[in-house]
């Protein structure tokens, strides 16, 4: 996906086209991991308990979320909105949703396995 992104046309308003299509297939190749990363997780759910499944299914939420929030950021510099307020809070919200869910997730998970600061 990441060598593909090279092949999508550059708008016209970036500046600098090696910098766009650097950072495009950078976003494309994180998002990638993300969600493959979610699969594995989901994947191998089948011998946990309950409260470790929640901790994973957050993390996965977490993920999900934050590919979304840096998709919408990709979208908005692609389309040429970026400088608009709409844009920036459509993509930060996901972005910080996303940071806080993991988080949680593993303040949670050390939790679970009794680790103390």
């Amino acid at each position: 996906l990441a060598g593909a992104s090279f092949l999508v046309p550059i708008p016209e308003a970036v500046q600098d086209k090696e910098a766009f299509s650097s950072t495009f297939a950078s976003v494309v190749l994180i998002n990638g991991l993300s969600i493959g990363t979610c699969l594995l997780f989901l994947l191998g759910l089948g011998g946990f308990t309950t409260t470790f499944r929640r901790v994973y299914f957050l993390i996965c939420g977490g993920l999900i979320t934050q590919a979304i929030g840096s998709l919408v950021y990709l979208g908005a510099v692609y389309t040429g909105t970026l400088q608009s307020g709409t844009a920036t809070v459509l993509a930060e919200v996901p972005l910080a949703l996303g940071i806080t869910m993991i988080f949680w997730a593993f303040v949670n998970f050390a939790r679970l396995l009794q680790l103390r600061l």
